[in-house]
């Protein structure tokens, strides 16, 4: 049995068409052919810039794709277009779009779940105070982002949050806060 495997693979491997990695198929192929799935990290950054070579250039200037993601607008235009920068901008940020969608489409009724729906916090670069409304089901109505700080603060009153509770007529509310890189810290009003 294990030899027929191993046959298998070995047939698989020397197919031309089976190969996601094979320099004979462009990026577009591939994505045709097997999907996003038969690309790498810097095949679909190559896709919304246009060019490989803009692609690794991207790379190796931030470091990581996580750190790329962090870059404002204003640091990537230092290398792309307008166009491009948004299409990376918008590119990297799907993923957090998606995970916030579907943790939203429950109820927030536990830690996880709260933490989930605001996911794409943890890529801001200021520290966010946010309100999150909730309806007599614990499902999310709107969220409000109630005070903007500065890189290692956020200072909210009571007033401020408050507020777009009694506007949207919430049943309950979840206070969030996106901590600074060198740690939590507490809210204090």
């Amino acid at each position: 049995m294990q030899q027929h495997i191993l046959q298998c693979l070995s047939e698989l491997q020397n197919t031309p068409e089976a190969a996601p990695s094979s320099p004979s198929f462009s990026v577009s192929e591939r994505l045709a052919q097997y999907g996003a799935s038969g690309l790498s990290a810097i095949e679909h950054l190559a896709l919304l810039v246009g060019r490989d070579s803009m692609a690794e250039a991207l790379l190796r200037h931030f470091g990581s794709l996580k750190e790329l993601q962090r870059a404002s607008f204003r640091e990537l235009r230092q290398f792309l277009t307008t166009r491009q920068a948004q299409a990376v901008m918008a590119g990297l940020s799907l993923s957090s779009i998606l995970d916030t969608e579907d943790a939203l489409s429950a109820p927030l009724n536990t830690p996880a779940a709260v933490y989930l729906a605001n996911s794409e916090m943890r890529w801001l670069r200021q520290e966010v105070v946010r309100v999150v409304l909730l309806d007599a089901q614990n499902c999310c109505i709107t969220k409000v982002d109630v005070s903007t700080g500065t890189v290692d603060q956020a200072i909210a009153y009571p007033r401020e949050i408050f507020r777009p509770v009694i506007v949207h007529a919430a049943a309950g509310f979840v206070l969030v806060h996106n901590p600074s890189v060198r740690g939590p810290k507490a809210l204090t009003g």
